[in-house]
């Protein structure tokens, strides 16, 4: 059996070292120029991906809202209305495609409306239309009038737009940038490690694979942490926050989101990738779980402040992005113990 700690690389001339770190030097440029071409590409693609945790907050929409051309009441794009509830004008005059007209029937006169000449209110005997077509008038229940509140709540339409000249290149470019980026990372890692590994043992090897897969993964979880927990949370605080100060915010600038969005993905995966360092160099002895316990409180002080740096301005996203962090030092101290126990330096 092979001894784990024996190098094979056989000595080699300088000028082949040269030649190795220029190969693998290039190597990495071209991967990382074709994955910034390739994510720049698909930049539309990923541009819809982005806007995911604005769309699963209630009432923002990717698209500028419809406004009834005679009244001027909005709508959603989501709502799905041809005809304006209040005054019955047709919302798309222009569409190549007219929609067939809703008809109505009066529940006790049997008078019969057709839009967009469907009132509110009979012409023959006076009482309330239901505008939802299932209703039986005021006698079913009180599904009239929950039907016509329901028409008339306040949805807040909030789009995502570009309102400069250059926005959407500076969104193509900002995507191609960190999308290229991330995108060749395992490139990257290959060509450095192609160049590495033949200097290193075979436990070296082993350790450093198992650094890069563990560290992937952490990266990966702290994005969809980011993505999927974190950023709804966030747009909704700012919105929040500026319906608080009576500066409602209906339009948000593409550029600005779009960063944040950016920002927030990668400062969840690195952040990540602190506890790993941690239980390395825990791993390898050069800290030991003692002196995690006895630096414990001061951890987790700088853990919730470099949350407050690495997030946006709300203590939601630092709270998310610090929790996991807390568990993962707790952790870490429990492992290395275990490994101090296996290897006995704990005893010393």
């Amino acid at each position: 059996m092979s001894d784990p700690d024996e190098r094979n690389d056989p000595p080699r001339p300088f000028m082949e070292h040269l030649c190795a770190l220029r190969d693998s030097v290039l190597g990495m440029a071209a991967s990382w120029v074709l994955c910034v071409i390739v994510a720049g590409v698909f930049s539309p693609q990923i541009n819809k991906w982005i806007f995911g945790p604005a769309e699963t907050c209630a009432g923002i929409s990717m698209a500028r809202p419809i406004s009834c051309p005679k009244c001027n009441r909005p709508y959603a794009v989501s709502e799905k209305v041809n005809y304006c509830l209040d005054c019955g004008a047709l919302l798309n005059p222009e569409a190549k495609d007219k929609p067939v007209p809703r008809k109505a029937t009066c529940a006790y006169c049997e008078a019969k409306y057709v839009e967009p000449d469907i009132p509110n209110f009979c012409g023959v005997c006076g009482r309330e239309i239901p505008r939802d077509p299932g209703a039986k008038g005021a006698e079913a229940g009180n599904g009239g009038e929950d039907a016509k509140q329901a028409q008339h709540e306040p949805v807040r339409h909030v789009s995502i737009e570009g309102l400069d000249l250059t926005s959407g290149f500076d969104a193509i470019i900002m995507i191609a940038l960190w999308g290229g980026t991330a995108l060749s990372f395992p490139f990257l890692m290959f060509y450095l490690l192609k160049f590495v590994f033949p200097a290193l043992t075979r436990r070296e090897k082993n350790s450093i694979l198992f650094c890069l897969g563990a560290g992937t993964a952490f990266f990966a979880v702290g994005a969809w942490m980011a993505y999927a927990k974190t950023l709804p949370v966030v747009v909704k605080v700012f919105l929040s926050f500026a319906d608080w100060v009576n500066l409602p915010v209906y339009t948000v600038k593409a550029d600005g989101y779009i960063r944040i969005v950016l920002k927030t993905i990668l400062a969840f995966g690195i952040a990540l990738q602190l506890p790993l360092l941690v239980f390395v160099l825990g791993w390898i002895g050069v800290i030991s779980s003692s002196t995690l316990r006895h630096y414990r409180r001061l951890a987790i002080v700088v853990i919730f402040f470099l949350g407050m740096v690495l997030t946006p301005p709300d203590p939601m996203s630092q709270i998310l992005m610090a929790l996991p962090m807390v568990f993962l030092y707790e952790l870490c101290i429990w492992l290395i113990k275990l490994r101090e126990m296996a290897t006995g330096r704990g005893s010393a």
